[in-house]
């Protein structure tokens, strides 16, 4: 009978830490203006990040596990980001995305929200390099 109280604690233990170790899913949202768009993060606390830019390809790496909520992101279909992509690493959420060849991207925080904004350098239309072409 014991044993039978040791498996079931053992199974209870097991689904419980499970859950407490569930990643959060993180909303992300955008927003398109005239010579900008941006993408907004809304973390539940203050968490750090990498970012890189190369070749119209930019990859943000945060120090925290979670998903990416990108439903009002691709409902809004901001045009200066395509290819919007993530997934998991040991070091928390990557997330990578495509740019115009004649735009650079900026972030800054609002309390825990980080903000990515994508931003044209030139009056010319946007122009994508490598990767998809296609919104």
């Amino acid at each position: 009978m014991k044993n039978i109280y040791a498996f079931a604690l053992l199974i209870l233990f097991t689904v419980l830490s499970g859950v407490a170790t569930a990643a959060p899913v993180i909303k992300v949202r955008a927003g398109i203006h005239d010579r900008y768009n941006r993408m907004v993060f809304d973390w539940a606390q203050p968490v750090k990040y990498t970012m890189q830019q190369k070749d119209g390809l930019v990859s943000i790496q945060f120090n925290t596990q979670a998903s990416a909520n990108f439903r009002d992101v691709t409902s809004v279909s901001p045009p200066f980001i395509r290819d919007l992509n993530q997934s998991s690493t040991p070091q928390g959420l990557a997330v990578s995305f495509r740019i115009p060849d004649n735009a650079r991207v900026q972030a800054f925080w609002s309390g825990n929200k980080v903000a990515f904004d994508v931003l044209l350098m030139t009056k010319e239309a946007p122009k994508f390099g490598g990767g998809n072409t296609e919104n």
